[in-house]
């Protein structure tokens, strides 16, 4: 990500009721993590034999960067509030100069709503009332927890695609990473990485190509075709390994969800 300046990482989350059984059915918000900074620069000491430190980084121009992005995605997908979220009542050089950067940046788009949440209470909120936020930007360590709080809370992790995106570059994954522990063994959703698949296809300006992806794969999730993450009697009619998930999406190529 580093490498190739990819500043941005958009993560929308969005539960599926009552196809898939979710704790907020009306759940659909969208993370815009910053990509590059915070912790995640991993730089670290061994101070002394014991004693570790890491460095915390937040520059100005990557917080201006992140938050100009999530108004714009605001704007361009017709969401009504941005909420900040980070520890600046405690952190207040690093997370305080995202927060003012934040507040500075905001007020430039005073057709959105705007507002500012400690992470923990915050987090918390995105766990309890979801359906209350609607784009959240927030430094690269604590987006990249709000995005799986609000991926689970969806239906599954299993769900979730994400966008990593620059000036220059992007790149498509699914949050849940590679998952190793549960490779080969058939029981992967392949949802997560075929949703952003459908993102980056967006991105390239097949939004044809992408409808009827999605499409298909939003008709096999409504007829109750499952992998094991998403299965329950009360919902899903059959559980379907990796690969016959695949195929059955395949099959639904030209159809449309009811």
């Amino acid at each position: 990500r580093k490498t190739l300046g990819l500043f941005a990482n958009e993560r929308p989350c969005k539960s599926y009721s009552p196809h898939v059984a979710a704790l907020h059915p009306h759940l659909d918000l969208v993370v815009i993590r910053e990509n590059e900074e915070d912790t995640y620069a991993g730089i670290e000491h061994q101070q002394t034999t014991e004693v570790t430190q890491t460095l915390k980084l937040i520059t100005r121009p990557g917080s201006e960067a992140i938050c100009r992005y999530a108004f714009d995605y605001a704007r361009a997908h017709g969401r009504r509030r941005v909420t900040c979220m980070t520890k600046a009542n405690i952190m207040k050089h690093t997370d305080g100069l995202f927060k003012q950067v934040f507040e500075e940046v905001a007020a430039d788009y005073p057709y959105i709503e705007s507002d500012h949440r400690i992470i923990d209470i915050g987090a918390a909120l995105v766990a309890a009332r979801p359906e209350r936020r609607d784009v959240i930007v927030a430094p690269n360590l604590y987006g990249d927890i709000l995005s799986d709080i609000a991926a689970e809370v969806s239906g599954s992790l299993g769900l979730a695609g994400s966008a990593n995106l620059g000036p220059s570059f992007a790149m498509f994954e699914a949050v849940h990473g590679s998952a190793p522990d549960i490779a080969g063994r058939g029981v992967a959703n392949p949802s997560g990485l075929l949703r952003a698949a459908v993102m980056m296809l967006v991105h390239l300006g097949q939004a044809e190509v992408a409808a009827r992806i999605k499409n298909a794969w939003l008709a096999t999730v409504e007829a109750g075709l499952h992998t094991p993450d998403l299965y329950r009697p009360s919902v899903s009619r059959r559980q379907l390994p990796t690969d016959n998930f695949a195929d059955a999406v395949i099959a639904r190529l030209g159809t449309e969800p009811r």
